[in-house]
């Protein structure tokens, strides 16, 4: 019995130790809901090598009991082993499904003993492939049979080097896969709608190529990608057997997420310019994602993942940060902007604190990274259909005012096209416009004959004096008007342009002589067409209670038996006209003997290069005033040639023959020598604030060796570059436009001043004024001589002085003959004028003269003014 009862005691004393080294495992029992959370014990392996048998075996290990609803643990390299027993109190079999709601474990270990043997075992997690798993599903799904009476034990080992838990659920299987589905539905919804954010902005950045957009679709599509791969969806349906790649996707979406966030919020709120400082913040965001993404392939994934999540709080801190400063500061951007990304924070902030195992898992902790974003995309949606509304609309004002702004520019220059090229006395086509048109027909037709004919009215100065030059104007637009439908009634008129009231088949040359063409079949439709207009037009004209009688004689020249060139063909048509006035008829077809300077022209060839080399040309010099400061500014050279047999010779003619001979860059060349020497003489009189200005030729920017002879000139010249000005008139720079500006600008180089003469005579356009190197436009005679007596005269004027102040050149008057003229000058404020009003031109001897007397006056004029002020 003594050795019986010791045997009892210390079996009692053992049994009590193996209960005290080893407790139970907590007992849950099936219940009748459809979810269940179990009680669950865990014990830490701090050096992850505790293998299941060892496990086992060991009786004296310390389980704790989980607090809360489930483990979590945060980031931890330990292994963490976990332990329960279910049990089926009830007389009837039960099936049960295991949840573990966490898909992203890399390494779970499940057992299941019965009576302490294990009856299952699998192991699963991200680093193995999808096909291992006992339910092909993104949680981890465990089947569990138990009998009636019957307790499994159950065990669970997880490692991870992401955040570690256990939100273990025990789920009857009808009940989980009714909420599955549920849950199905809501992620497609999401990663739906999410598509299409990423869709859209795709096709706006496609439309407007616009970084931000891309940014943000790259933003928006990592969110999506982050969220799907922690919910397992990647896993199981892109790489199922590439385990690998599921951390890879969050060690690089993560980083992507800040990059792409910064650079978009950059350029979405306009941070260059309304926040620099801010910006160069969200530039290192950009910067610390970049080198977050180049140390996922170099430092150890739990290191790439802390330090993505803590970029991507930052990121978030920083921009919840600069939306409400924006916001604060007027920026209409950052409203919408900022209530966005709030959403996102407070989504973000409670995912990854879930992660971190900072708070428990539940709905609102499970789902808020996905409430946050979709809250975020709606939000931000409409803030980028806000900003591009707000910029198309902007956009739209911008072109609506750069069109009207062209259209305002295209109606000025038509406009002054118009006025250039039409005579504001009758409204019909002018010189220029005919012989443009001319040239234009012999090069669309070469050899196709046709006339010229040219109509003087005789007696019209005679009816400008007696009647006055605005009753003179008048009847000459009625005859002209009158003249153009007579003509429409014949045949073989042509019709020179088309405008809004019909064909204009007449032209206006000058004061009294109109011009049209005539298609040349045979001399005698010509003469019957003549005789027609002569008919029509010497009758008498009644304008108001006259009858008047005009005179008219016609002067014909015919293309191409005549000559082959516009100018050539109306030139020789008026000395036609002008051999009227010697002979019976009031018509004559031009002849050779009606040319009177045909041996004259001959003889002027052979002796202008002579002249030139003999130094017998002379130079007259016309003033230019400053009438705002009473001042001569400058002298016009003008070359004159008194020949030994024929006297003076006017540039008019010799000019002409000095380009067909080849002469005239000797000829420039002379002037421009001699203009030098002048300016010598005027600094010595102390005069050195005055110029000369020179007209130069076409011919001369179209000779290559012009510009490095005017160079040598200059640089053998002891006076500045400045005060020497080079004049060329608008027609002649359209014969060569492009040219012409090269030339320009080369000799703007030198330092010479460049002036366009005779401006609003010409084709030149308004755009290609503006890229000539210019530096005064001298307007045109034509446009001044009229202004005293023609109110529509000093519109002309007016629109030539402001658009020639606009693009920033003086503007010179030419031809200034009367005070009047020179007062409404004045009052549109052209300071510079030149005229007989002024001077005529004259010889140097008389010019120097005369500035000293004009230069001694206006100091007498100055102090006189100077009285009157101190006086008043």
């Amino acid at each position: 019995m003594p050795n019986i009862k010791a045997f009892l005691f210390l079996c009692l004393l053992v049994l009590s130790a193996h209960c005290h080294g080893e407790a139970e495992a907590p007992r849950n029992y099936v219940s009748a809901e459809d979810k269940a959370i179990p009680v669950v014990d865990y014990w830490r392996d701090a050096t992850g090598e505790e293998s299941l048998e060892e496990l086992l075996s060991h009786a004296d290990l310390t389980w704790e009991t989980i607090a809360a609803n489930h483990a979590n643990f945060g980031y931890t390299k330990d292994s963490f082993w976990f332990r329960f027993t279910l049990a089926n109190a009830t007389d009837k079999p039960k099936r049960r499904l295991l949840v573990v709601r966490a898909p992203h474990l890399d390494d779970v270990l499940f057992v299941e003993l019965v009576n302490d043997e294990v009856v299952r075992r699998s192991q699963t997690g991200e680093y193995y492939p999808f096909s291992q798993r006992e339910t092909l599903h993104p949680l981890y799904i465990y089947p569990v049979e138990l009998e009636p009476g019957e307790a499994h034990d159950f065990l669970f080992r997880i490692q991870s080097e992401g955040s570690l838990s256990l939100p273990l659920e025990i789920w009857k299987e009808d009940a989980f896969y009714l909420r599955n589905d549920r849950e199905v539905l809501t992620h497609g919804l999401y990663y739906g709608f999410l598509l299409f954010v990423v869709t859209f902005n795709l096709f706006i950045f496609l439309a407007l190529r616009e970084p931000m957009y891309l940014f943000y679709v790259i933003f928006t599509l990592m969110i999506l990608l982050v969220q799907a791969t922690l919910q397992g969806r990647t896993f199981q349906f892109l790489w199922p057997n590439v385990p690998q790649l599921q951390n890879f996707t969050i060690l690089v979406s993560v980083p992507l997420i800040a990059l792409s966030a910064a650079e978009f919020s950059r350029r979405f709120l306009k941070l260059p310019v309304k926040a620099p400082r801010l910006n160069y913040l969200l530039i290192g965001v950009s910067i610390a994602g970049v080198a977050s993404i180049v140390g996922v392939f170099a430092a150890p994934a739990h290191l790439s993942k802390g330090a993505s999540t803590a970029l991507v709080l930052v990121t978030d801190l920083i921009l919840v940060i600069i939306g409400p400063y924006l916001w604060w500061k007027g920026v209409r951007s950052a409203r919408l902007f900022t209530c966005a990304w709030l959403m996102l924070e407070l989504g973000a902030s409670l995912t990854l604190l879930l992660v971190l195992g900072i708070v428990p898992h539940n709905l609102l902790t499970a789902y808020g990274f996905e409430i946050g974003s979709a809250a975020e995309a709606v939000l931000l949606s409409v803030a980028i259909v806000e900003r591009i509304y707000v910029e198309r609309n902007e956009r739209l004002k911008a072109q609506e005012q750069i069109i009207e702004e062209q259209q305002e520019l295209q109606l000025l220059e038509q406009r002054r096209l118009y006025e250039a090229t039409h005579s504001h006395v009758t409204e019909l086509p002018s010189r220029a416009y005919l012989e443009r048109f001319i040239t234009d027909r012999i090069s669309a037709k070469p050899g196709g004959a046709f006339m010229a004919c040219l109509i003087s009215l005789q007696r019209y100065r005679d009816i400008d004096r007696t009647l006055g030059n605005e009753n003179a104007r008048q009847l000459m637009y009625q005859i002209a008007h009158q003249l153009n439908e007579f003509v429409e009634t014949l045949d073989g008129v042509i019709p020179i342009e088309q405008s809004v009231q019909g064909p204009l088949y007449v032209a206006s040359l000058d004061e009294i002589t109109l011009a049209m063409l005539l298609e040349r079949r045979r001399d005698s439709e010509a003469d019957q067409e003549v005789l027609a207009l002569s008919k029509f037009l010497g009758r008498r004209i009644q304008f108001g209670y006259l009858s008047l009688d005009l005179d008219p004689r016609f002067g014909l020249a015919a293309y191409p038996h005549h000559t082959d060139s516009a100018e050539g063909l109306l030139r020789l048509a008026r000395i036609a006209l002008d051999a009227t006035h010697h002979s019976k008829g009031c018509a004559a077809v031009y002849q050779s003997q009606y040319n009177p300077y045909s041996e004259r022209r001959l003889t002027l060839l052979a002796e202008l290069d002579k002249a030139i080399d003999a130094d017998k040309l002379s130079l007259h010099f016309q003033p230019q005033l400053d009438i705002e400061a009473d001042v001569i500014t400058g002298f016009e050279a003008l070359i004159r040639w008194t020949h030994d047999d024929f006297g003076q010779v006017f540039p008019d003619e010799f000019i002409p023959l000095a380009e067909q001979a080849g002469h005239i860059t000797k000829l420039t060349l002379w002037v421009i020598r001699q203009a030098l020497i002048r300016l010598q003489e005027l600094s010595e009189a102390g005069y050195e604030d005055i110029g000369i200005a020179v007209n130069i030729s076409m011919v001369d920017l179209e000779n290559d060796s012009f510009i490095e002879k005017v160079q040598r000139l200059l640089a053998s010249a002891s006076v500045p570059p400045a005060r020497l000005t080079l004049e060329l008139t608008e027609t002649a720079l359209m014969r060569d436009p492009e040219g012409a500006l090269s030339a320009l600008k080369a000799l703007r180089a030198a330092g010479v001043l460049i002036a366009l003469d005779d401006f609003g005579v010409g084709y030149s356009s308004l755009s290609y004024i503006k890229k000539l190197p210019l530096h005064k436009v001298k307007i045109d005679r034509s446009l001044i001589s009229d202004l005293a007596s023609a109110p529509d005269a000093g519109v002309v004027a007016r629109t030539a002085i402001d658009m020639s102040h606009g693009l920033g050149y003086e503007a010179i008057a030419e031809g200034v003959e009367d005070v009047e003229s020179l007062n409404l000058l004045r009052s549109m404020d052209c300071r510079y004028i030149q005229g007989y009003w002024l001077a005529r031109p004259m010889p140097w001897e008389f010019a120097i003269e005369w500035l000293r007397t004009y230069a001694a006056h206006a100091q007498e004029r100055a102090a006189e003014r100077d009285m009157r002020a101190k006086s008043g």
